[in-house]
């Protein structure tokens, strides 16, 4: 079984007329690569999958990369707290925080970490790293160098 969604190079996509479409973008796009509806189940999945697989007696810390990646962050954050809500014998607590890069725009492969709070705390605890999109890799290979020179526990990303 894979882990992720593999959309073909020659993929068409869906017609916009089958799919709910706000008007506004109707003259812009030729078709939809993937349907809002795939992406909340497969992020459905996510959640359910970081909650099973985190059941830890401390927070899990949660990393969001900005602005990109809030989105995703704050659907997958509502999914897994849907499941410790209703969940009686399981609970997954959450430390949440966020930071934000800045790209130098003389290079692809210089990125720095900008206003990043102190995060000192996460020493010893378990980190999930959310980016929206991995292109090359190399914004969240810099992030985990980061992250990992302040001793977490673990450190995984999604």
């Amino acid at each position: 079984m894979s882990n992720y969604i593999k959309i073909k190079d020659n993929a068409s996509g869906y017609p916009i007329d089958l799919l709910s479409i706000p008007f506004h973008y109707r003259n812009d796009l030729e078709n939809i690569m993937i349907p809002y509806g795939l992406i909340m189940d497969r992020t459905e999945a996510i959640a359910n999958k970081i909650f099973n697989d985190f059941q830890l007696e401390e927070s899990l810390v949660l990393l969001c990369v900005i602005k990109g990646g809030y989105k995703f962050f704050s659907t997958l954050i509502e999914k897994i707290q849907s499941k410790n809500r209703n969940n009686d014998k399981l609970s997954l607590p959450l430390k949440i925080n966020f930071l934000c890069l800045k790209n130098d725009a003389n290079s692809n492969h210089h990125i720095e970490l900008m206003d990043t709070d102190d995060l000192s705390f996460i020493k010893g605890k378990n980190v999930l790293l959310i980016e929206n999109i991995v292109d090359t890799g190399v914004t969240l290979s810099t992030i985990k160098n980061f992250i990992c020179k302040l001793e977490p526990l673990s450190v995984k990303t999604c």
